[in-house]
This record gives structure tokens, C-alpha cells and sequence, in this order.
């Protein structure tokens, strides 16, 4: 006589397969900082970081001509020299993992890897991304991403619209759960105070570039009065939006008014002004690159591979 068997009927038969380990679904976004690579121990900050830099050349040439005769030479003038002086800045990421999973994750054939292991990975890589994100805008004026327009979903939440030349998926990726300030993109004021002006990053939706952020009732309201005339960036990088905590970035560098000083050098001075090149409203091509690249090489200022 048979019997109709199912697997609900036999459980504990059958064992239960995990991957060989854990995967990340955010992006390897820190390419910069790769690049530029560790400080060596003599590089390390103490207090500031030091680099000579070359900003013009020798002069006083003289032309003799082909007629062989003596002739007087021109006075000399020296090639001139800054001290470029970089201020390192600070930012700690802290976790935590409980003692229960540290402990029964340390060297057990019945977890993936160690909890402690694990956690510091994700930190260090946390870590890097945020340094990474700091070395491309931290000082911009247009911070993580300015609104055009916000749906106040309710008394403490709201969603935000970035403007398309303001927007960049990956300034934003993986970033559930971080906290924001807004500011005021017209005088640069924070919005609300204390603990009122922190926002929770609570969704993101890179197709309408559109970020949803929760706060108390009292920032929320402050936040949704301003709509289209908020810039964010990262709760703590700044006290205004041109107060900085965080590192100076590259856009910042690049778009800051003509005659500013940066890293202690006037940006008044040819070799040391950064080059901007527009790609206008079309597609970023190959010729566009290689179009903005002939400005810096043209300076004669590069000693590196581009």
C-alpha cells in the first residue's frame, strides 16, 4: 500500500548548503584613494604636510644672434616657489558587534568567517568609500546634492528631488541609514539645530533621482519650508556650507573663485589654477576627455603618466 511523503514530513533529512562566503552588494568605488596609496612613515602628518611646488620658470634669456660678436647678458630671474600646506583632517567610523557573536563565530566551522573579521572588512570599506567621497566633493558647494523640489510625505519624513547636475548615484549607493544635514543653498545657513537638523537617509531612488530622509517633526518642517533651496551633505561635515570639518575635494579646488587660496598658494598663480574644461549638455565621450586633458598638458606642469 503507498504512502504519500512529503518534505514537511521529513524534516531534519535534509541538510542546508551556504555559499563558500559573503558578498557585498555595494560597489568598489574607492579608485582615487588607491591611487594614491598609503603615506609612507616619513609622510605622515604631525601637524601639517609640506610640498615645495615650482610656479614659474627661470627667465633672462639672451639672443647673440649668428654674427659671433660679444654681447651683454640679460639679468637673471629666478624661477619662483610656494609651500603648498595641507591640513589633515579626522573622521572615525565606529561599530559594534555584540560579545555573543563574537564569540560563537570565533573559530567555528559553523559560521562563514569571523564576526570580528567581518565587521572590521566592512568598516575599513565604509570607511574608504566615505574618505573616497570627501576627496571628490568635500567643501563643494553643491555638497552631496542640491533639491528642486520636495514631497513632504509627512510630519517627519520627507523626499527630496535632486537636480540632474547635482546628482551622482554613487555618492548615494549603499547608503541607507547615514545621517544628513541640509543647508541653505541661498546663505549657506543650517537648517534647524541640534538634534533637529539631523536626517536619516531612509531610501534612495537613483532612477527619479529622489532620496527620502526621516527627522523630528521640528527639523522635518524646517527642512520641507525650503524645497527647492537645500543643499545636503553628511551630518557633521560642515557647520555651514562653506564652514568645513571635512577635507578640501577635488571640486571644490577646481570651482573656487579666482584669487582664493588653497593649501596656502594663491590660485591666482597659472600652474596652480585649476583647468575646466565643459562637456556641455551631451554624452561624456572619448574626445571630450582627451579635449579637457590637452589643458593641464599644455601647462607643462605634468611629471606624472595621465
Amino acid at each position: 500500500m503507498g504512502a504519500n511523503v512529503s518534505v514537511s514530513q521529513l524534516t531534519g533529512l535534509f541538510k542546508e548548503a551556504y555559499a563558500g562566503g559573503v558578498r557585498t552588494l555595494y560597489p568598489e568605488m574607492a579608485l582615487i584613494s588607491k591611487e594614491i596609496g598609503e603615506l609612507s612613515e616619513a609622510e605622515r602628518v604631525g601637524n601639517l604636510y609640506h610640498q615645495p611646488v615650482v610656479l614659474t620658470r627661470e627667465q633672462g634669456y639672451t639672443y647673440g644672434g649668428s654674427s659671433g660678436d660679444a654681447y651683454s647678458l640679460a639679468a637673471s630671474i629666478a624661477m619662483s616657489m610656494a609651500d603648498a600646506q595641507i591640513q589633515g583632517t579626522e573622521n572615525t567610523l565606529r561599530s559594534r558587534i555584540a560579545m555573543r557573536v563574537a564569540s560563537k563565530s570565533s573559530g567555528s566551522a559553523k559560521a562563514f568567517k569571523q564576526g570580528i573579521g567581518l565587521a572590521l572588512k566592512s568598516n575599513l570599506s565604509s570607511h574608504s568609500l566615505r574618505k573616497e567621497k570627501e576627496i571628490l566633493y568635500g567643501g563643494s558647494t553643491l555638497g552631496l546634492g542640491q533639491s528642486t523640489a520636495m514631497n513632504n510625505d509627512s510630519v517627519t519624513q520627507t523626499t527630496v528631488t535632486i537636480s540632474p547636475a547635482t546628482w551622482a548615484t554613487g555618492l548615494w549607493a549603499g547608503e541607507e541609514g547615514a545621517t544628513l544635514n541640509g543647508f541653505r543653498t541661498d546663505n549657506g545657513a543650517l537648517i534647524s539645530s541640534a538634534a533637529d537638523a539631523i536626517f536619516t537617509l531612509s531610501a534612495i531612488d537613483p532612477d527619479n533621482k529622489k532620496i527620502t530622509v526621516t527627522g523630528t517633526s521640528t527639523g522635518t518642517t524646517a527642512l520641507q519650508a525650503q524645497a527647492a533651496n537645500t543643499t545636503f551633505a553628511f551630518a557633521g561635515a560642515r557647520t555651514a556650507l562653506a564652514t568645513l570639518v571635512e577635507g578640501l575635494g577635488l571640486h571644490y579646488v577646481s570651482t573656487v573663485a579666482a584669487g582664493t587660496t588653497v593649501w596656502n598658494i594663491s590660485n591666482t598663480n597659472t600652474l596652480w589654477k585649476p583647468s575646466s574644461h565643459s562637456c556641455a549638455s551631451g554624452a561624456l565621450t572619448f574626445g571630450k576627455i582627451v579635449a579637457g586633458m590637452q589643458k593641464p598638458v599644455a601647462k607643462a606642469a605634468l611629471e606624472e603618466n595621465v
